[in-house]
């Protein structure tokens, strides 16, 4: 325990950290299942939660995806001209 006093500055018993942590995690499943009922009422929220993972990109696609989605937003900047490229302000 002394290690969390000195590394966190937390005084607390791990009975009262575990305490506060479930407590946690019961209102943060409650959050989760209204927000899951909103989504799609008819539908437990741990199938909402699935249906969700299916649109997260996977390890693999995760930065090629990125990419394509940051080049994406970049030409819809440019096409609205939202900013000019380069910057006038910039140097050269």
């Amino acid at each position: 325990m002394k290690l969390v006093e000195y590394g966190e500055m937390i005084t607390l018993s791990p009975e009262q950290l575990l305490e506060i942590g479930m407590d946690e995690l019961h209102r943060k499943q409650q959050v989760f299942a209204e927000t899951a009922r909103r989504i799609d009422a008819g539908t437990k929220p741990i199938e909402v939660f699935q249906a969700i993972q299916k649109d997260h990109p996977t390890e693999q696609s995760l930065i090629p995806d990125t990419a394509k989605n940051m080049e994406m937003i970049r030409q819809f900047v440019i096409d609205h001209r939202l900013v000019t490229l380069p910057s006038p302000s910039a140097p050269k």
